[in-house]
């Protein structure tokens, strides 16, 4: 969804997100409470599949690969480790969300759209917030290029994912690629048939379905978090979870931050729009065309590292479907 954003607010001819984001920070994860922390990893303990994010299923004698993406350049830090690369050159195939010139054609196109994220006229949005909680989004989406006139027209899903990307998980401070066109350009090099999973519209159609209300109260939390955390540290921290394989702790811990800044209601529906519809029906429409893949063996699936384990997960499903589920550890 990350790549959606940037793709339309090129289309919109704005600046990029978080270019004036700074994205250093330290990691905040060990200065926790003890209490918090084991809090956070019982839950995790309960998923078998909460940690790792890379992993190997086999089946029939046939063996493929799942790799778990972080939507950013691989540099410094994130990078994409060599075992990981090595498997991807000798794989067949390569299954990503959505390959790079699908969705370049997909947003060339665009114009033809405008009314998947704006209306024709003022959206009267703005009635779900009071003037300070607006004044902030305003000066915030300003300060990502948007105009108060388009904003005026936004459709509520397109706020909410202009507000979620404000930090540094929208930013691309480089001039590299993010992981998961890195990997496509490996496996496009490498002689791999590189097919999408989903199209643009799919991944659009995935962040609406809710009500003003339900996304305001999204909104809000972000605006509230914003305000009370560094950029650069929540980056860091969500990094090193990355890097440790500790796929399931980011979304606790976002879950938990999130709750002590909404209401019961809220939590729920933010559980619901992430969990269910952004990871799970996401999920459940990919998967025809990855077993149907898997079935033939020397696959390289990668996606978003969050849609692998959880209660929607796409290793769950794959076990249940009869396949030797192995997680491959490294060190990166």
């Amino acid at each position: 969804m990350r790549l959606i954003l940037s793709f339309l607010l090129t289309f919109l001819g704005v600046a990029p997100v978080a270019a004036q984001v700074s994205c250093d920070g330290t990691d905040i994860w060990p200065t926790l409470p003890q209490k918090q922390r084991a809090q956070l990893e019982n839950i995790v303990a309960k998923d078998v599949f909460a940690a790792g994010r890379f992993f190997k299923v086999e089946k029939d004698g046939k063996t493929s690969y799942l790799f778990g993406t972080m939507h950013a350049p691989p540099t410094g830090k994130l990078r994409l480790p060599g075992m990981v690369v090595s498997e991807l050159k000798k794989s067949k195939t390569l299954l990503v969300e959505v390959t790079d010139p699908v969705e370049k054609a997909f947003f060339r196109d665009l114009k033809q759209h405008k009314d998947l994220f704006q209306n024709k006229a003022d959206n009267n949005f703005s009635q779900y917030f009071s003037k300070d909680e607006w004044a902030l989004i305003k000066k915030a989406t300003r300060r990502g290029g948007v105009s108060d006139k388009l904003l005026k027209r936004a459709r509520p899903w397109y706020i909410y994912l202009l507000m979620s990307t404000l930090g540094c998980d929208g930013a691309n401070q480089s001039d590299q690629p993010v992981m998961d066109v890195r990997i496509q350009q490996i496996g496009n090099n490498a002689g791999l048939n590189v097919r999408s999973l989903e199209t643009p519209l799919d991944g659009i159609k995935a962040m609406q379905g809710f009500s003003p209300e339900e996304y305001a109260m999204m909104i809000k939390a972000e605006i509230f978090g914003l305000a009370q955390s560094d950029p650069g540290d929540a980056y860091v921290t969500r990094v090193n979870m990355y890097r440790r394989g500790d796929i399931q702790l980011i979304w606790q811990y976002q879950l938990q931050i999130f709750a002590g800044l909404s209401t019961e209601a809220g939590v729920e529906v933010m559980t619901e729009f992430l969990e269910g519809q952004i990871l799970g029906s996401r999920n459940a429409n990919w998967l025809p065309s990855i077993m149907k893949a898997l079935k033939k063996g020397n696959v390289f699936v990668a996606v978003g590292a969050l849609h692998l384990g959880g209660k929607y997960g796409l290793m769950r499903s794959l076990q249940k479907d009869g396949y030797s589920v192995t997680r491959i550890k490294f060190v990166s």
